[in-house]
């Protein structure tokens, strides 16, 4: 083998000096068989590792600032405010998550934590208004739950007739409670669609010398970012001309913004936040917590077919922004004409094409997997990422987060992989899993696979801790399952050894609900590469492809998150 063939072998093998001179008998065809393999196997893998960075962006400020508002600007540049109600839009927080393929830097996974604000208004008579005290300790709770780092956190405060003293305020307590966050703090000034970048200036230089500011402007290198929307009053007008100037202020604020999210490579890690450390001391109470992805509702029914065809068709385009009732949107067809009304939207649609700020949102699951020592947890999590790749082995426990883009899906995975134990106690185990979990900030688990292989038989080992963890668990039957490793040369028994490991009479209560199910997995095989066995290592990357797609489906529909702290009873501790 040449160098330039072991090259060409690097992205799925690891190929050593004395594997190259035991391969040196084989002809140059032989090898160009076997590379092929695995280059057709890459072709037909329809899970595909995406090349990302991650960026955890947390926004804090008082209520009605327009942190909401924020977010929906950075998933849609041309989102329509629809304006500052009475009582705040956000009582809980939400997390946002989008992906977003940069040509020019790959791909970044934007995680937003959109707390509540300070300040809340009360939503009806009688009601307490949250006091600060408690909606930091809520924020902090949030933190805890989602994030081990932080790249940026923005104070977001407004600009209308000069900063709300509100806002400062908000930025004085905020910033004392984040104190040991400060290499990531910055300032993000809302509701200015309609300032020029000279105008942003000037207003930068204000903030700057406002005198109760100046600490937090001095003590930190705190950068000023600016953000806008469009407004719902120059729709329901037609102020085209006004649409069109603050249309290209947002979309220009919001390329600064992104531009410095993806800059943003260094960060804090959220236990070294002293508020945090103080407070993670204590058993967090529950956060109420909205969906994620939260999107604001049409305020208005289902729209009428009795326009024109072009009447129609225009109502039904503007209705995808969410924020116009059938009585707006018949008003406006009444003032206006179709020509009026059309060039609105080409004008919108022409300057949202050319915005190279895409994000799609993304699906996260938490993953362990575990087992008894020589089980193949390391090689399984490997195999998830690459399948055309033989696995090296590993002799620790790791965390391994990866984003796999599956279809229409873009699913980051974080896998806690467990080394494994040398004895078969259950209640070891369970403990180690806990302990890693906690110590990478995984709060929540979405799936768990207990691995075992069954060459020979299950071992009494396995059985031992598959019984005692059935029995330590608690919602095992929803999040615990059986990974059956090493079955690349078993996919057409794959139904018999199942059937043979459920009639295992001590394991009838790991199986009591039927909710569990049975995975296989396996792997490309070193010695199959070093002896050239191309047909087996054909028909094995055949088999571990569709065992994946299984496994996938699976960890994509598991969609309810177990808390790991609630996860163990108490006999295990």
């Amino acid at each position: 083998m040449d160098e330039e063939m072991r090259l060409q072998f690097e992205p799925f093998v690891s190929i050593n000096d004395w594997d190259v001179e035991d391969m040196s008998e084989y002809e140059h065809s032989e090898l160009q068989e076997m590379l092929a393999v695995f280059q057709n196997g890459e072709k037909c893998n329809n899970i595909r590792l995406k090349s990302t960075e991650l960026r955890n962006v947390v926004l804090l400020g008082r209520s009605h600032s327009g942190k909401s508002t924020v977010v929906k600007v950075l998933q849609n540049p041309a989102h329509i405010d629809e304006g500052v109600g009475f009582l705040s839009g956000l009582s809980k927080f939400n997390f946002h998550r989008l992906h977003l393929d940069q040509q020019e830097s790959g791909g970044y996974n934007i995680n937003i934590v959109d707390p509540p604000g300070l300040f809340q208004r009360k939503r009806c008579e009688g009601a307490r208004e949250p006091s600060t005290s408690e909606v930091c300790s809520q924020i902090l709770d949030c933190l805890r739950i989602e994030l081990s780092q932080i790249h940026c956190i923005f104070f977001v405060c407004s600009f209308e007739a000069g900063i709300n003293p509100n806002d400062i305020q908000a930025i004085t307590e905020l910033s004392s409670l984040f104190k040991g966050a400060e290499s990531v703090f910055h300032m993000l000034i809302t509701r200015c669609e309609d300032k020029s970048p000279s105008m942003c200036q000037r207003i930068e230089a204000e903030v700057r010398a406002i005198p109760e500011l100046e600490q937090f402007f001095s003590l930190w290198k705190v950068s000023v970012f600016f953000s806008g929307a469009l407004s719902r009053a120059d729709f329901l007008m037609l102020r085209t001309d006004s649409i069109r100037d603050k249309l290209y202020n947002v979309m220009h604020m919001r390329a600064m913004l992104y531009k410095h999210i993806f800059n943003c490579s260094s960060y804090v890690r959220v236990n070294k936040i002293e508020a945090f450390n103080r407070r993670s001391q204590m058993m967090a109470p529950k956060v109420d917590r909205a969906p994620i992805h939260q999107t604001v509702s049409s305020s208005g029914t289902n729209a009428t077919t009795m326009d024109n065809g072009g009447m129609r068709q225009w109502r039904e385009s503007l209705k995808r922004f969410d924020v116009f009732s059938d009585m707006e949107l018949a008003e406006m067809a009444s003032l206006h004409s179709l020509s009026q009304l059309n060039a609105v939207l080409e004008l919108l649609e022409g300057k949202v094409s050319m915005d190279r700020f895409r994000p799609e949102e993304y699906t996260t699951r938490n993953i362990v997997v575990l087992g008894c020592r020589y089980a193949g947890q390391s090689a399984f999590v490997q195999m998830l990422q690459t399948p055309t790749q033989i696995p090296t082995p590993r002799f620790s426990n790791v965390l391994d987060s990866f984003t796999m883009e599956y279809g229409e899906h873009i699913i980051n995975i974080n896998v806690v992989d467990l080394f494994g134990q040398a004895t078969g106690n259950g209640g070891h185990i369970a403990k180690t899993l806990v302990d890693e979990c906690l110590e990478h900030n995984v709060e929540r688990i979405h799936t768990a696979f207990f691995a075992c292989q069954v060459t020979g038989g299950i071992s009494s080992q396995d059985v031992q801790a598959m019984t005692e963890l059935s029995r330590l668990f608690k919602g095992t039957d929803k999040a615990l399952h059986l990974l059956i490793t090493h079955s690349e040369r078993r996919s057409s028994h794959t139904w018999k050894i199942e059937a043979e490991v459920r009639a295992i009479p001590e394991l009838e209560d790991y199986f009591a609900s039927p909710d569990v199910k049975v995975f296989f997995s396996g792997t490309l095989n070193n010695d199959d590469f070093l002896m050239l066995a191309t047909k087996t290592m054909s028909d094995n990357l055949k088999h571990v492809m569709d065992m994946r797609t299984r496994l996938y489906d699976h960890i994509l529909s598991s969609s309810t998150p177990i808390e790991v702290r609630a996860l163990v009873s108490p006999a295990s501790e």
